[in-house]
């Protein structure tokens, strides 16, 4: 009897450890920092390279990601470094669809960075925004979990020269729907 219950107990517990692997909203953040990965905020200052980290983070496990960048500012594009295999394009700014190395990771998962050159004058408020990869089949920002599900990571805007009024970090999606448009209000 305690090895039916143990053997009934053990399944229920890996069918929720499952369940929250492809439940949880992960997102592809950008950071300034590749220590601690919380600075979403850049300081053009002063002429020099700068670094843009790209990590998929609040995910339990994910073995791909695929998305590009949108950028608003005077810093000049160098390079991108993948930290994983490159399954689909070198330039974020076009869109790449990278895979982890060691299969299924758990975040946080530095993707690569990118290096700018800056020159000291990017207005406040510039930004770096991760957006959809154009050719993703979803249109989608896309993740693949440990399953092999696509997932649906949130996106995130790294400020340059940011103050109080800048928008900085995960951006959630709202619906375009007026329950969407109220829950706008608060994010």
């Amino acid at each position: 009897m305690k090895t039916v219950l143990l053997l009934v107990l053990s399944v229920a517990v890996v069918m929720s450890a499952s369940a929250s692997f492809a439940q949880g909203v992960d997102a592809i953040m950008l950071y300034s920092d590749n220590i601690t990965f919380a600075d979403c905020n850049l300081v053009d200052g002063a002429p020099g390279i700068l670094n843009v980290y790209a990590v998929h983070a609040f995910v339990v496990g994910a073995t791909a990601a695929q998305f590009a960048i949108t950028e608003s500012h005077t810093m000049a594009y160098v390079a991108w470094t993948a930290n994983h295999q490159v399954a689909v394009g070198n330039d974020p700014r076009i869109g790449v669809a990278v895979t982890y190395d060691l299969g299924c990771e758990a975040g946080p998962i530095l993707v690569g960075w990118i290096a700018y050159f800056a020159a000291g004058s990017s207005p406040v408020c510039s930004n770096i925004t991760v957006v959809p990869d154009p050719i993703a089949a979803s249109g989608r920002i896309e993740g693949v979990d440990c399953f092999f599900v696509s997932t649906f990571p949130n996106a995130s805007v790294l400020t340059i020269n940011g103050d109080v009024t800048c928008t900085c970090g995960e951006q959630t999606p709202t619906e375009e729907t007026s329950w969407g448009r109220v829950k706008a209000l608060y994010n």
